[in-house]
């Protein structure tokens, strides 16, 4: 199956850290038999309202392909990673598959 994980971060962490928590998460992805197709770290965004008295938060979008049980996995590690302000995992829109399939060929 082809998922998208959008998390946010605290704004307040470092580069380094910002890139050591997409370190992490993408570890938890390939440690559980998926494939990183694409990991960006967007930029610092105001956030729509507070989470945890954060008012922005930075954006990383990850777009993977994993076995049907692995977003259900991966939301368990991210509930207790303290580096994450916020996540959420969804299948990819069928647009998105068949841009990554093109590009296989």
């Amino acid at each position: 199956m082809w998922y998208e994980l959008l998390y946010i971060v605290p704004p307040v962490l470092s580069d380094e850290a910002v890139k050591e928590a997409q370190d992490n998460v993408n570890a938890v992805i390939t440690q559980n038999n998926g494939e990183i197709l694409k990991s960006d770290i967007w930029s610092r965004r105001k956030l729509a309202y507070p989470i945890k008295k954060h008012e922005q938060g930075i954006y990383i979008l990850v777009h993977f392909k994993a076995p049907p049980a692995v977003p259900r996995i991966i939301g368990a590690k991210l509930k207790f990673m303290e580096d994450i302000i916020r996540f959420m995992v969804s299948k990819m829109l069928k647009k998105d598959v068949e841009k990554y399939k093109s590009e296989a060929k």
